[in-house]
């Protein structure tokens, strides 16, 4: 899974087994500048921003990408447990 970006990091903090939650860290200066967590009644990973950060199009499309790879993973964690 891609966790380094042009801008930014996405540093694993916790994993239940079931779902992640994750650090989105700015590469230049180590601010954090929010997470990605499991959002339980969307039941998707939603980003979750720090206050007063400005992103450009390229870090939400960065973002966009790592939730997007968050969901395939999970899609095929579960088509595992359930061929099982």
């Amino acid at each position: 899974m891609k966790t380094e970006y042009k801008y930014m990091t996405m540093r694993l903090i916790n994993d239940s087994g079931k779902t992640t939650v994750w650090d989105i860290i700015n590469r230049r200066s180590g601010i954090v500048l929010g997470g990605i967590g499991w959002y339980s009644p969307w039941r998707e990973y939603v980003f979750f921003t720090t206050p007063n950060i400005a992103f450009n199009t390229t870090c939400l499309s960065d973002i966009q990408d790592f939730i997007k790879q968050l969901m395939d993973e999970r899609k095929e964690k579960l088509c595992l447990k359930q061929s099982e």
